[in-house]
């Protein structure tokens, strides 16, 4: 498991985003990225069991607090992205 390449791909979508924003303002077009928190995602568990020694202690202990306390429910992405969505 690679927590390297899952923040720097997180990072490149952000950055991507800022730039088509610019892109796409004089089509009317909005764009937006969702970033809901950490999810109880199947990556979580893995992490989890990778142990703190593979993941780095603090980081091991933030996952451990927001999975013991139930993390962010899938369902708060997917109403953020329902939300964007929406014409507003």
């Amino acid at each position: 498991m690679s927590i390297t390449a899952d923040a720097a791909s997180k990072a490149a979508i952000v950055r991507l985003a800022e730039r088509v924003v610019v892109d796409a303002k004089p089509f009317g077009i909005d764009v937006n990225c969702i970033a809901p928190g950490a999810l109880n995602t199947r990556m979580m568990s893995e992490l989890l069991a990778a142990g703190s020694d593979a993941v780095g202690d603090g980081f091991y202990a933030r996952m451990k607090k927001t999975a013991d306390d139930g993390g962010t429910p899938l369902e708060v992405g997917a109403s953020l992205a329902v939300y964007v969505a929406e014409d507003h």
